[in-house]
């Protein structure tokens, strides 16, 4: 197997995978799935800005309220 993989090739077998004819590619898929890409991106945009407004709102109210309940606490741990 691994003589198959380093032994070169013949030359007309070179000669016929060069003259093969390669078919065109399907463009318009192509701009369809650059199309999807787009979409995918700003939704993700979206999603993400509606997750970091969220959780910042929740993690200052979280905090708020810890340091509204445990101010003299903390106050006096530093004090001492």
């Amino acid at each position: 197997m691994i003589r198959s993989l380093f032994s070169e090739a013949s030359i007309e077998e070179i000669d016929t995978l060069l003259t093969e004819s390669v078919p065109e590619p399907d463009y318009a898929d192509t701009v369809e799935r650059v199309n999807r890409l787009g979409e995918m991106g700003m939704n993700f945009l979206v999603g993400s800005l509606f997750n970091s407004i969220l959780f910042s709102l929740l993690c200052y109210t979280v905090l708020r309220y810890v340091l509204k309940r445990y101010r003299h606490v903390f106050l006096r741990k530093l004090r001492s």
